[in-house]
């Protein structure tokens, strides 16, 4: 977990773009997406996670 407001946890998720999707021209690549579902349902795996707040950067 990255931070704390007002006794909240903020979870930041980082997403990066796979050299392979680079340049594609897509408005979402694979690998965003896979990394996504990946760190999202780590997220709604575990309870240490329940209730916070999670930021979303992408690296394109």
């Amino acid at each position: 977990m990255s931070g704390q407001t007002s006794g909240t946890y903020v979870a930041a998720l980082y997403l990066r773009v796979s050299v392979e999707d680079r340049g594609k021209g897509k408005t979402e690549s694979e690998s965003i997406r896979g990394q996504r579902e990946l760190l999202r349902g780590y997220i709604e795996d575990n309870e240490e996670f329940c209730g916070c707040e999670v930021d979303e950067y992408i690296d394109r």
